[in-house]
């Protein structure tokens, strides 16, 4: 039976994604793909790191007024839903978005991280402080999760149009086609998932 990951511990992992960050600051945006979390309904939400406040302006000033739903979490903690889903298909999106690995589909919720590329492919080193930061915060993330008796994985898959067109960040995308043979090459035992 798959349960709902409690409110207060999606809020926590959305607390320390809003606020810890380096001074790289290379992450501008986290996508979520919240499944099954108690009083958030399913859907793509974005959140925005506190390093980052001139990506949550400029997202702010883009959206329609009309269209923009925020969801606030805790004090100074808010979400921007950018699309109500059924949980059908937000599953197959999050599955998609972790190259086709069946652990994400039966996730709580799924985060991508997005970073500033213009800053982070300006040199080798700072794209490898990107991969540091992310690494970082997920690894707080899997600590995190795990202290509170739930379980966490990391899986680096790099769709960047794909979840950029998620968002509507980019035009979208034409979806990837893979047959089962490439499917079973992206994943780590498959049969285990």
């Amino acid at each position: 039976e798959i349960k709902l990951c409690r409110f207060t511990v999606f809020r926590d992992a959305c607390l320390i994604m809003k606020n810890v960050c380096f001074p790289w600051k290379r992450i501008c945006c986290y996508i979520l793909y919240v499944l099954r979390v108690e009083n958030v309904e399913c859907g793509l939400y974005l959140l925005f790191p506190s390093s980052a406040t001139k990506y949550e302006q400029l997202y702010a000033q883009l959206q329609p007024a009309t269209s923009l739903k925020t969801v606030q979490l805790a004090n100074g903690l808010r979400l921007y839903q950018y699309k109500a889903l059924d949980e059908d298909t937000i599953c197959a999106m999050s599955k998609e978005m972790a190259c086709s690995q069946k652990l994400c589909y039966n996730a709580a919720f799924t985060i991508d991280f997005c970073v500033d590329l213009e800053a982070a492919l300006q040199t080798g080193y700072d794209y490898s402080l990107s991969h540091f930061e992310c690494g970082w915060i997920g690894q707080l993330l899997y600590v995190h999760m795990e202290s509170v008796g739930l379980g966490a994985t990391a899986i680096g898959c790099y769709l960047d149009d794909c979840a950029a067109s998620n968002v509507g960040f980019i035009p979208p995308t034409e979806k990837r086609k893979t047959d089962g043979d490439d499917a079973e090459k992206l994943q780590i035992n498959p049969k285990d998932l």
